[in-house]
């Protein structure tokens, strides 16, 4: 048909019953006209008072109307219903993926799942052949907590800790604990990694690239760490069922904090079985003398100095600066405290005194002190030699002033012996004892 069109909402239905009458020859065809409710009425352009009031054609609309409304009432609720609970599954979904994240960081994944499964703590233990243990903490945290309030110092740590962690992000590293300064890293644990040992060197260096940027607020100096490194099998599980941790248990921890120990400011310590694992032509080493770990073995040790890029060239680090700073600075500091000690030492060349027989003990003189002031025993004062440009008064009062000194203890010993002995002869045969004896 041309010009169809949808004419269905122009057409009234109706609902009835149809009668021929013979007399009329007419068909009667008596009806109600269908509606839904009352749009549908507004719609054919009926009213209310147009339906017939002895059948129920009012009620059915007035009903289909109040019906529809509690439907669509009815509808809307489930609707606001299905959003609310839509919605809460999603801060649902929200706060378990916080509650697994938190989970995660205290716990590795793999345990954790395991552990959800209902497996015991017990039977999560596992022995790691090969893994590499990283320690390290602040140079002189002790001396900085001293002159900080302890609001201070966390805000020092949650500062260095923050940076460290950040860098975990780009590292296979798995972070085991935080103790006060310490920080304690291992690789190739719980996931096993066959490069676990370069892997933390190259955390190491980032960390000193981190540290660095941490300032001291004492003296507005860089933060310095030391780090230790040592490779060798641990075994690892959670142990506890209050505050559960992923802990690591064998002699590989111990020596790598005993090389954190022994390390220096803003150098990485290694052992000899960490350095087998790494790639001679990516790092370069300072080998350095054996040293005694656990009270017998003996190790040999290195510093990780740099590391090479795949062209062979060093790559320079921030904290590199700081640390040709500080050696600069340390050169002079023992460049100044040997000429001291060189200084002190060619003044300090004298001759040890000797005891007298009355007790006395003679200060020492070098060979160029030709004035000097005589103390006073039994023996007949010998006058001072005084030069003639010296003050008499200023001389003796320094003279006076010297305190005499002793050898050793036996020389002591010695003195002391003879000055009781001295002094019990002198009370019967000399009316006054000497002043330098009542002095001693």
């Amino acid at each position: 048909m041309t010009g169809h069109r949808d004419v269905h909402e122009e057409y009234l239905r109706l609902r009835g019953q149809m009668l021929y009458v013979h007399e009329w020859k007419a068909i009667i065809y008596l009806a109600t006209p269908v509606l839904e409710n009352l749009d549908a009425m507004f719609n054919t352009g009926l009213f209310i008072n147009d339906l017939s009031m002895h059948d129920s054609s009012r009620d059915l609309v007035l009903a289909g109307t109040q019906q529809s409304a509690e439907l669509k009432l009815a509808l809307d609720q489930e609707k606001q219903k299905s959003k609310a609970l839509e919605d809460s599954m999603k801060k649902l979904d929200a706060e378990m993926k916080k509650t697994d994240l938190l989970l995660y960081q205290m716990i590795p994944k793999k345990i954790a799942d395991r552990l959800r499964s209902g497996e015991k703590a017990a039977s999560l233990c596992e022995t790691f052949e090969s893994c590499t243990i990283l320690f390290s903490d602040v140079v002189g945290f002790t001396t900085i907590c001293a002159s900080l309030t302890p609001m201070e110092v966390v805000s020092i740590l949650n500062e260095m800790y923050t940076k460290f962690d950040k860098c975990l992000e780009t590292h296979n590293c798995y972070k085991v604990e935080t103790i006060g300064d310490a920080y304690m890293l291992a690789s190739g644990v719980p996931e096993r990694a066959r490069n676990h040992a370069s892997e933390i060197i190259d955390m190491a260096f980032d960390m000193l690239d981190s540290i660095v940027t941490v300032t001291n607020p004492t003296n507005n100096e860089k933060l310095k760490i030391r780090i230790g490194c040592h490779s060798g099998p641990v075994v690892a599980g959670i142990a506890g069922i209050k505050m559960p941790r992923y802990c690591l248990f064998g002699d590989t921890v111990t020596t790598a904090n005993k090389l954190e120990q022994t390390s220096r400011a803003l150098h990485i310590h290694v052992t000899d079985s960490t350095y087998q694992l790494l790639d001679r032509k990516t790092y370069d080493v300072q080998e350095r003398p054996k040293m005694t770990i656990n009270g017998a073995l003996t190790v040999t040790t290195y510093f990780i100095l740099n590391k090479k890029d795949r062209t062979g060239k060093i790559i320079v680090r921030p904290f590199q600066a700081v640390l040709i700073d500080m050696k600069r600075q340390d050169a002079e500091e023992a460049k100044i405290k040997q000429s001291m000690n060189l200084k002190n030492a060619s003044i300090q060349n004298i001759v040890q005194p000797v005891p007298k027989e009355n007790g006395i003990i003679q200060p020492p003189q070098t060979q160029n002190d030709t004035n000097f002031m005589p103390i006073e025993s039994n023996t007949i004062p010998t006058p001072a030699i005084i030069h003639k440009d010296v003050d008499p008064t200023a001389h003796f009062v320094q003279r006076s002033l010297i305190k005499p000194k002793l050898a050793d203890e036996q020389s002591l010993k010695a003195a002391e012996s003879i000055i009781e002995q001295n002094n019990s002869s002198k009370l019967f045969h000399r009316p006054h004892r000497s002043r330098a004896c009542d002095l001693l």
